[in-house]
């Protein structure tokens, strides 16, 4: 009879550490799956990147700068970095097109900026803004 207590009391056992392994993994799931709510909640639109991608053009032709202080950026939007300024009468020229942003190489720039980088088309003689 003692041995039937006892495997009794194992059997119980067990099924009270299956119910807290269940009730854990229940927790942990239900963290990860809050957690991941929370992040794309918070997490800029994924979709907005390759949107302006999907409008990118290749492009090849030279313009000048019409403006004095505009900004040569790192990626097409005001939210990129500045490289430096370019001013009226500096020369590029451009090889790409997303939606009204130019990219291009430097050619000639009063202060000296060398590089490649992005351009508001506004920015440019003849533009078609």
């Amino acid at each position: 009879m003692e041995s039937l207590t006892h495997d009794h009391g194992s059997a119980s056992a067990k099924s009270s550490r299956r119910v807290k392994t269940g009730r854990r993994l229940t927790t942990a799931a239900l963290t990860v799956s809050l957690l991941a709510g929370a992040a794309a909640i918070s997490a800029p639109e994924a979709s907005a990147a390759p949107r302006a991608q999907s409008t990118c053009h290749k492009q090849n032709f030279y313009n000048w700068i019409e403006t004095n202080g505009a900004r040569l950026r790192t990626g097409p939007s005001s939210s990129y970095k500045s490289r430096g300024l370019l001013y009226n009468g500096d020369r590029m020229k451009f090889s790409r097109s997303c939606g009204r942003w130019l990219y291009g190489k430097v050619l000639s720039s009063t202060t000296g900026l060398k590089g490649y980088g992005w351009v508001r088309d506004d920015m440019l003689y003849n533009h078609n803004g």
